[in-house]
């Protein structure tokens, strides 16, 4: 419910409904729904729909924010000023977004104007909406809160003109931002370190979490069957992969280490990738999959809407989970949406990174390094047994404290300090 009177917040973001990709978009409408309960009004400045290379109609009902969502005109630079997928540089600064910072400029002027909002709220990391922000809180002098999630940079050192850009930006978004916001307390620290010197910005921690088409999703699957499910076991990868950090070159050596030790019998695991590769790059990994002796134990999915992907996830035995080291100060937001479903997970990550930190402070994860395949093939024949004896046990209740409504929560009161604080 609202509060009695609504102060009104301007959110501006690239990733909102329906834009397809789902971690991004569900902050940004999580932080939405939630300031909306503790009695803000967003208004959400974001960008007109061609922007989005995919789109999911089913994250919300489209009368939800109606009255609230205000498009400004913008363009992909590969998609719609590309030839054959390559594009000027220069287009793409500071991403390949960066079309929308004019019209959005005139739209967020005009916005406040109209709605006199009391702070603005900006996420990453598509860094022109910070860019927008940065102009919009130079013209109106509002507080703004800067959801930088997870670091715009690791260090603070020239380099080409892209990487310059984007430093500038990062240090102008510093100094002005009444706080900047870090989904790790890893990261949060990093950058205090990093801007020490500016006293007027607080920089604070509001990690990610689950949503609440998660909980949904567990009711739906608990009232279509019971009982213990037979067949071999599945497990799924569900969401983006790429080479440098999340490669599933890791996972496929460990499966082989697996079946080398007599622990993967044949039909006896299949594991799914779904939606994580395209066509060129499956037809890449198929060759090493033949190489590994194991074409018949990992499949290739294509995406699913966000409802049918959450079913999925329950439906199968276990799910996986990976990490690089590079990644070390970062927290995928699946890591929540996996605790929230309440599945065993089975994570090939660095053990001194923020990943496994959350994760083993829950007790359906298994986490090993996929730097040692041997450890690691041992821990997932012990992860499989433990699985299989599972099967049709009840799930674990979602842990409330990773829920994204608390992120919200902690949200609302940050904008509240800082609206107050402000002249």
């Amino acid at each position: 419910m609202r509060g009695a009177v609504s102060r009104r917040v301007l959110m501006v973001a690239y990733h909102f409904p329906p834009c397809g990709e789902v971690s991004g978009t569900l902050r940004t409408l999580s932080m939405a729904r939630g300031l909306r309960g503790a009695g803000w009004d967003p208004i959400i400045l974001v960008p007109t729909l061609a922007a989005y290379p995919r789109r999911d109609a089913s994250l919300m009902p489209e009368t939800e924010f109606a009255g609230r969502v205000f498009r400004a005109f913008a363009l992909d630079a590969k998609r719609h000023l590309g030839l054959f997928g390559h594009y000027p540089a220069r287009l793409a600064r500071p991403d390949r977004w960066a079309s929308w910072r004019f019209a959005g400029v005139r739209l967020g002027l005009e916005l406040i104007r109209r709605f006199q909002p009391e702070a603005i709220w900006s996420t990453y990391p598509i860094a022109s909406a910070h860019g927008i922000a940065v102009r919009l809180q130079s013209r109106s002098g509002l507080p703004w809160v800067a959801d930088f999630r997870d670091p715009m940079l690791y260090d603070a050192k020239s380099g080409d003109d892209g990487r310059s850009g984007l430093i500038e930006l990062e240090r102008r978004i510093v100094r002005q931002a009444s706080a900047c916001v870090f989904v790790t307390e890893c990261a949060r620290e990093c950058y205090q370190k990093r801007y020490a010197g500016l006293s007027r910005t607080s920089f604070e921690h509001i990690p990610n979490g689950y949503d609440e088409s998660v909980l949904l999703a567990r009711r739906a699957v608990a009232g279509e069957h019971g009982g213990t499910r037979t067949g071999c076991l599945r497990l799924l990868h569900s969401g983006a992969l790429y080479p440098e950090g999340r490669s599933p070159k890791s996972l496929f050596r460990v499966l082989a280490a697996l079946r080398a030790a007599g622990g993967l019998a044949p039909h006896s695991v299949q594991v799914i990738l779904r939606g994580s590769l395209d066509a060129g790059e499956q037809r890449d990994y198929a060759a090493l999959l033949r190489s590994h002796d194991l074409a018949d134990v990992v499949r290739f999915a294509p995406a699913l809407p966000r409802a049918e992907a959450l079913h999925e996830q329950l439906e199968v035995d276990g799910l996986l989970l990976l990490q690089g080291s590079r990644f070390n100060a970062q927290i995928p937001a699946k890591v929540y949406e996996y605790l929230g479903l309440g599945k065993p997970i089975f994570a090939l990550t660095d053990p001194r990174g923020e990943t496994a930190r959350v994760l083993s402070s829950g007790p359906a994860a298994t986490v090993t390094d996929a730097a040692n395949t041997t450890e690691a093939a041992a821990r997932l024949g012990e992860f499989l047994r433990r699985v299989a004896t599972a099967r049709g046990q009840p799930l674990p209740a979602p842990p409330p404290h990773h829920a994204r409504s608390e992120g919200a929560r902690r949200l609302a009161a940050l904008l509240e300090r800082i609206a107050r604080s402000e002249p």
